[in-house]
């Protein structure tokens, strides 16, 4: 989990299609059999998102296919390949916000390393979107389709885990959560921009959210390299970067 931030994870694992270094995928040819499903129905709605970290930005933590020493030599490495919204839920259960399939799929729970939530996976072909730290609204095997209700969030020991809901100055504290996209061998990773159907690209474009600006190019990032921290996950410098986030308009 990023330091400084209340935050649990929705991590979309999907592939990437073939494309230049400038959009979101890693650059190579799909490997994946099956089609790259696309993202008919919003997770979340985007009214509650009040500012996206960029595909491939220097937030968080190491993740991408060469992350902890992952993958082949060419596989890219010490980036996040995924985005980190910040929301403006809170973390009492009176504003739980509900979680959406974006696609067809079958479920699987799985536990989470940091008991916040349950690690939620909508499973379709080779790919898989894995929703991390939510209260799951339906069954382990379940079958959904695209726009199922599967969970909420926030999680409700979500006070618990995370600390006082009150900021500072009286404030209630929001929830940040993380929405990744990978394939589910763990090799291929795109934003989940790239897999918006246009009337889903349109919901968040109109609160200034695209999949252009929103992506870090994979050469821009070679050219200024993310620093990793003493364990090798998590970046040395957690703070916040503007440069590394787009806020609502």
């Amino acid at each position: 989990m990023r330091s400084g931030a209340v935050l649990a994870g929705v991590v979309l694992m999907l592939a990437t299609a073939c494309g230049d270094d400038g959009d979101g995928s890693n650059g190579e040819q799909q490997r994946s059999a099956s089609p790259l499903p696309t993202i008919t129905v919003s997770p979340v709605d985007p009214a509650h998102v009040t500012a996206v970290s960029k595909f491939r930005s220097c937030s968080g933590h190491d993740f991408s296919p060469g992350a902890k020493g992952k993958g082949s030599p060419d596989d890219e490495r010490a980036r996040s390949m995924k985005h980190y919204l910040k929301t403006d839920i809170t973390l009492t259960p009176a504003g739980q916000v509900q979680i959406y399939a974006p696609f067809d799929g079958t479920i699987d729970i799985q536990a989470e390393t940091f008991a916040l939530g349950m690690q939620v996976y909508v499973n379709s072909g080779d790919w898989s979107a894995r929703i991390f730290h939510i209260d799951p609204s339906v069954a382990d095997g379940a079958t959904v389709k695209a726009g199922d209700v599967i969970g909420t969030i926030a999680p409700a020991n979500a006070v618990e885990m995370l600390g006082d809901h009150v900021g500072p100055n009286g404030e209630p504290q929001t929830y940040e959560f993380d929405i990744a996209v990978t394939s589910t061998d763990d090799r291929e990773y795109v934003s989940m921009f790239d897999l918006m159907d246009p009337a889903v690209a349109a919901q968040w474009s109109t609160r200034g959210f695209t999949a252009a600006g929103t992506t870090i190019s994979r050469a821009d990032r070679d050219a200024a390299p993310c620093e990793l921290g003493p364990d090798g996950e998590r970046f040395a410098d957690q703070n916040e970067n503007p440069a590394d986030w787009v806020t609502a308009s």
